[in-house]
């Protein structure tokens, strides 16, 4: 029975996101609080890495909070810290969640990411980073140059899609083929062993 009267209270007293986030802006937590965080666990790691058996910790620890004071007085005067640190944890967001999936893919297709650059495989590996690198740019100037589509006449987006759908899936048959062929060359010529 307790349980059900506290839970009309908490529906009361709950803050949307929009709220919470604007309360914390508010605050300072974003211009001062979090810049002050992320500074002393930067500063006092490299310090730490850098000085282990040099400085003692609580030292190091000092040496750090200082720092850390400082970046939070910079940050008073300095409001564009949070549009920054904001762009970068989003930007690096974005790029983790891109390199996750390239191994992601990387495992679907039977390769260890440590295996692509030791001997033949670096090979293909170049070129398909050199197609990756083509295609961003190309997707990166077709916003500002107006699309890619519009330079080679008669090919409508329809077809593009089907082209490049048809194209991947022509590289992910051949490298499947190439490593069945691979299998095939190691197995011994007798077939398998006869029992001993």
């Amino acid at each position: 029975m307790p349980v059900l009267a506290v839970m009309p209270a908490l529906f009361q007293f709950s803050l949307s996101m929009d709220q919470f986030l604007a309360n914390m802006q508010r605050l300072g937590f974003f211009q001062f609080l979090l810049p002050f965080l992320l500074s002393l666990a930067i500063i006092y790691g490299v310090l730490r890495y850098a000085f282990k058996d040099k400085i003692e910790k609580s030292a190091l620890g000092l040496i750090a909070i200082v720092l850390s004071f400082f970046v939070m007085l910079f940050a008073a005067g300095n409001s564009n810290i949070v549009s920054f640190l904001t762009n970068l944890s989003g930007g690096g967001v974005i790029i983790a969640s891109g390199i996750l999936m390239f191994v992601v893919f990387l495992g679907l297709i039977g390769t260890k990411p440590d295996e692509l650059l030791k001997g033949e495989n670096i090979k293909g590996f170049g070129w398909a980073l050199i197609a990756a690198v083509i295609l961003i740019a190309l997707g990166l100037f077709s916003g500002s140059m107006g699309s890619v589509i519009s330079f080679v006449p008669g090919i409508s987006s329809d077809l593009l899609t089907v082209l490049l759908f048809i194209g991947l899936l022509a590289i992910a048959m051949w490298y499947l083929g190439k490593e069945e062929e691979e299998g095939e060359e190691q197995r011994p010529a007798g077939g398998r062993g006869r029992p001993g």
